[in-house]
């Protein structure tokens, strides 16, 4: 697979997705590994654990970088304009890895929907549905 870069206009430090593994019309499947590059770790006790809003904006960004990949001459930036069903189950701490896996449901002209859930150890930790739309 290609740079993750060459898919999205996020630069680090709000990067927040460190590969697309897979692409086909009906599944992106991506990773992100919370380490020490991460500087957004929220501190609860003696653990760092990572907002949950940050893990749904890797959820989207996800899917935006699998979307492009799957268009890549029709669509260039995309604006989030609805969130909703986000369930948020368990919370991600600093060293862990979680594995996303995104859908899209609706695709006309420029814009499109899309569900994704996020895994750690397999175990489910978030999903939501969002619609986005393609602006430039």
């Amino acid at each position: 697979m290609e740079t993750i870069e060459k898919f999205l206009p996020q630069r680090a430090p709000f990067l927040f997705v460190d590969e697309i593994l897979s692409t086909d019309n009906d599944l992106i499947i991506g990773k992100k590994k919370y380490g020490s590059d991460f500087i957004f770790y929220e501190k609860c006790g003696e653990h760092l654990y990572v907002p949950p809003t940050l893990l749904l904006e890797s959820l989207m960004q996800c899917g935006g970088a699998g979307a492009k990949m799957l268009n890549p001459t029709k669509i260039n930036i995309f604006a989030v304009f609805s969130i909703t069903k986000v369930k948020i189950r368990t919370p991600v701490y600093f060293s862990d890895t979680t594995t996303m896996k995104i859908t899209t449901l609706h695709m006309h002209g420029r814009y499109f929907q899309q569900k994704g859930s996020s895994f750690l150890n397999g175990k489910l930790i978030l999903s939501a549905v969002w619609q986005c739309m393609a602006i430039k």
